[in-house]
């Protein structure tokens, strides 16, 4: 079976008709959470969750408890439902104890197994696929993030205003978990108020992390290598992480690359920014030509690739890639 999608999970889970094993695949820890919920309150009822549902980590809890909860006999329900968490930290010979209840699941029981990554060419990944459902939850594009964060605020009895949401989804991107931390901290701040404002995502959120990585990035948009390695700097120093930073950089290029194809073909930009920021990309876009966003996309590539390969320090390699954008 192929794998399948956030979409086609969802729908699957609403029709009821469970599988005995599910395989999810997610860096995002949020998404994870998110589609682990909606098993919970799709497969159980409240009265009898606290009897039928329990929940492992690999690396932690013993997978002899993990078996017996797999086999154990539902109390008060037709089915059981069992969590193993972050199976990405199992040994193959760990998997090899798990296998009997994968090769012959437990009808009673729905298990499910969560691996931020898996090895196709591993004996784990095609008994999983053999024998169970697998579903990777990839993040959402920007674009489609406006919906995810209405439906979070609303879990949290929260409103957000258009704009906002647009704002919040510009400064953190499509990092679910970080932007569901936002909105707790929102309301937080927000005491008995329920409504999101614009004024409330600047105010807040502007003071955190998320701003002072967007201050980096438009100083390279700006070609301002005083500012960008003031900004590298205090990013480094809070301890942000590196890969993030990168993938927030190729996220501003990206935009300023689609503006500037808009403008070389002469159309209405269809770019999705809130206005508030759309001023600054279009003053960036002075600096850079189709020829030149073209090089910064191979710096960008092979910052990504020795990030990931070389042992060479990380900060070396960022302010390598400062002073190269910088001077494109």
């Amino acid at each position: 079976m192929p794998l399948w999608n956030y979409a086609q999970l969802q729908s699957h889970i609403k029709k009821k008709s469970f599988s005995s094993v599910y395989g999810l695949i997610s860096e995002e820890y949020f998404l994870l959470e998110h589609v682990i919920n909606e098993f919970k309150t799709t497969l159980l009822d409240s009265e009898s969750i606290e009897f039928n549902y329990q929940s492992f980590y690999a690396g932690e809890d013993n997978l002899s408890q993990i078996r017996k909860a797999v086999e154990m006999y539902p109390l008060l329900h037709p089915k059981r439902l069992v969590v193993l968490h972050q199976a990405h930290q199992l040994k193959e010979r760990d998997w090899d104890q798990l296998t009997p209840l994968l090769e012959k699941p437990i009808s009673t029981t729905v298990l499910i197994i969560t691996t931020e990554k898996i090895d196709k060419r591993k004996k784990s990944y095609k008994t999983l696929e053999k024998n169970g459902v697998l579903a990777e939850l990839k993040k959402p594009f920007n674009n489609q993030l406006a919906p995810w964060i209405e439906t979070m605020a609303k879990n949290l009895n929260l409103t957000i205003a258009p704009e906002a949401s647009q704002i919040l989804a510009h400064l953190i991107g499509n990092e679910l978990t970080q932007i569901q931390q936002a909105l707790i901290k929102l309301k937080c701040y927000l005491d008995d108020e329920n409504h999101i404002t614009t004024h409330d995502v600047l105010f807040l959120v502007s003071q955190s992390k998320q701003e002072n990585v967007f201050d980096f990035t438009k100083s390279l948009g700006n070609q301002d290598l005083t500012t960008a390695f003031f900004s590298l700097n205090k990013l480094q120093s809070q301890g942000e992480n590196v890969l993030g930073t990168l993938a927030m950089t190729v996220r501003h290029f990206r935009i300023l690359l689609s503006l500037q194809l808009e403008k070389e073909k002469g159309v209405p930009h269809k770019v999705s920014l809130p206005s508030i920021f759309l001023k600054d990309y279009q003053s960036q876009m002075r600096h850079w030509s189709l020829k030149k966003l073209a090089h910064v996309f191979l710096i960008l590539k092979q910052t990504d690739r020795d990030l990931k390969t070389t042992g060479l320090q990380n900060r070396n390699l960022m302010e390598n890639l400062v002073l190269k954008i910088c001077k494109v």
